[in-house]
């Protein structure tokens, strides 16, 4: 294999095309990643500018390497809606460190979910008809709450799919001002620092009440810190006689 990964430009090289022509293709680039053939990654390219490679995935070419074929298809099974927010957690955190696009993290999300409806906390994360952004920030931060992380940075949340700093302040400034459905479903909450950058995303109500639906408890109150009212005995209190005459007036 002459080069390992190859990009727009090359494509259009080897087929003798323009370059726009190998980008209208997206939807054969798509394909060719759901089905786990090729992986998509970007690259730093000249000016900082980032561009998208192709390489082909290990087991295809170990495959073609030493002939194994039929290509056995290792897919991980699904057992519960646990096990389907965890995978889309896992591409939400390729999506962060730049691995994949955010249309891609979209896309396999809702492939994701449309598959595994079966699951009653499926069923009701597709009800709660929330658009592509704001539904991978809500199952990031539900994920994160699953595994014992109360509170989710927002700026590190936001910038994993957000890539364009304009978009990314308007967005957070919609959160934080509860112009947003996460904010108004009460499915997220904000907790507000200084700087709006330095925020927090955690679990509201509707959001908790999902996951114990689900059988998870992220958090239980200590009743320890709670003094029941049967349990304190009733006292006389006494007073000297002008705080008693003064008590008296008042009553």
């Amino acid at each position: 294999m002459e080069n390992e990964q190859v990009d727009y430009s090359s494509l259009a090289k080897y087929l003798k095309c323009k370059v726009i022509d190998v980008m209208s293709k997206i939807e054969i680039f798509k394909e060719l990643i759901s089905r786990e053939l090729v992986a998509q990654r970007e690259m730093q390219g000249r000016y900082s500018q980032m561009r998208e490679e192709y390489i082909i995935n290990n087991n295809i070419q170990e495959a073609i390497l030493y002939n194994k074929f039929p290509i056995e298809k290792q897919e991980k099974k699904i057992k519960s809606s646990i096990d389907v927010l965890e995978m889309i957690f896992e591409l939400a955190e390729q999506c962060a460190d730049e691995e994949i696009k955010p249309y891609m993290l979209y896309f396999e999300s809702n492939e994701l979910l449309d598959k595994n409806e079966n699951f009653p906390g499926i069923r009701k994360i597709k009800a709660l008809k929330l658009n592509d952004r704001d539904k991978a920030v809500f199952l990031y931060v539900l994920w994160s709450s699953v595994t014992g992380t109360e509170v989710s940075s927002m700026s590190r949340t936001i910038d994993g799919f957000i890539r364009e700093s304009s978009r990314r302040i308007k967005y957070c400034q919609k959160l934080i001002s509860g112009e947003n459905d996460l904010i108004t479903k009460n499915l997220i909450e904000i907790e507000k620092s200084n700087f709006f950058n330095d925020s927090g995303l955690k679990l509201a109500n509707e959001g908790i009440k999902l996951l114990e639906e689900e059988g998870i408890k992220i958090a239980e109150i200590d009743k320890k810190d709670f003094v029941s009212c049967d349990s304190i005995r009733s006292k006389q209190l006494y007073y000297n006689e002008k705080e008693k005459q003064n008590i008296n007036i008042l009553s």
